[in-house]
């Protein structure tokens, strides 16, 4: 007897239906890491399976390369939702990706292969020695705290609150670092990427002409790494309005609040090497927290000074939730990267 094959469609998750499901999961962990702290044993989301990865994730730290583990998709999940308000978080989802494991740095190798050639038959290859060097990537961190009452935690839109707060409080960190010229601060935060890159310069003419003139300087400067991905652009919120309007522009642009009026920048996401883990979140409603920026320590018992103002989490009945986003990068080609700036258009 013959049996009919079933036959049918094969049917594959949609990948941003995947991102927003391990958002969500990382959204109730922090939610349900503030309701722990207060009440042992408190459960919610059981349905969720990936909740209790991330909360173990701050004992087991994760990055982007565990995809075994699922977390490294939740860790690229929290880089996609930045990356409607963060032109920074884009790069970095793009960048070439490194895995620390248990050490505290890692060097990423950067290979300049010299160029083929064509070949006769029966004739030997020619060699040329290539270069190489080892560009280094230091784990660093940034992080924030908010302060929520019980009454908020306790109300309805809980969620979309706790999301809102998470994204917003690091989205224009990364921006504001990551396009910049300064060089960073050992253990503290990475160098920009535009450190110890000079400006191109613009053109002198103005409108439409201007424009093609220096996205073409741009394109030209970027010539020799484009051979490891596609360039992009990051324009400044009135230059990515101008590039709008433009009939066509050849490479994708995003636009970036950390840049002045005038700046534009060209780079090839694989020139440069980052990490992004999972969130860690920690909460205390016992804790006194100095509401400043850059806040200090309570109190220099040895001067007798107290810091100012200071807020009680037991006295206002709230919790301080601390979010900690583990992220790095560092330029590995020096020719990934080119920038303008007064820009006439």
């Amino acid at each position: 007897m013959n049996v009919p094959t079933q036959r049918g469609y094969t049917f594959r998750p949609d990948p941003s239906s995947l991102r927003e499901r391990s958002l969500t999961s990382l959204v109730r962990a922090a939610i349900i890491s503030v309701h722990r702290h207060r009440q042992r044993g408190f459960k919610a989301y059981e349905h969720d399976r990936d909740v209790e990865r991330v909360l173990r994730a701050a004992v087991e730290p994760t990055d982007t390369s565990d995809v075994d583990g699922g977390l490294g998709e939740i860790a690229f999940s929290y880089v996609a939702a930045l990356t409607a308000v963060s032109a920074g978080a884009a790069v970095l989802a793009r960048a070439l990706q490194v895995k620390f494991g248990r050490a505290a740095s890692v060097s990423v190798l950067s290979v300049a292969m010299p160029s083929a050639a064509w070949l006769g038959e029966g004739k030997p290859i020619p060699v040329q020695q290539g270069q190489s060097s080892l560009v280094p990537v230091t784990r660093n961190k940034i992080g924030a705290i908010s302060v929520l009452t019980n009454e908020m935690m306790a109300g309805p839109n809980i969620e979309a609150l706790m999301r809102a707060a998470m994204i917003e409080a690091t989205a224009p960190v990364l921006d504001a670092s990551l396009f910049s010229t300064d060089a960073g601060t050992p253990e503290l935060e990475p160098d920009g990427i535009l450190n110890g890159v000079a400006a191109l310069p613009a053109s002198s003419g103005t409108g439409y002409d201007a424009m093609v003139a220096d996205v073409g300087s741009l394109a030209e400067a970027l010539a020799g790494a484009s051979g490891a991905g596609a360039p992009l652009l990051i324009a400044s919120p009135r230059q990515y309005t101008a590039l709008g309007f433009a009939p066509r522009v050849p490479y994708p642009v995003l636009q970036s609040a950390a840049l002045v009026p005038g700046t534009i920048i060209g780079l090839v996401p694989e020139g440069i090497a980052a990490s992004v883990s999972t969130p860690r979140f920690e909460t205390s409603d016992q804790a006194v927290l100095h509401t400043a920026d850059p806040a200090s320590n309570i109190s220099d018992i040895g001067a007798g000074v107290m810091a100012s103002p200071v807020l009680s989490m037991t006295q206002t009945d709230s919790t301080a939730l601390r979010i900690i986003l583990p992220v790095t990068w560092a330029r590995r080609n020096a020719s990934a990267v080119a920038w303008l700036q007064g820009v006439n258009w």
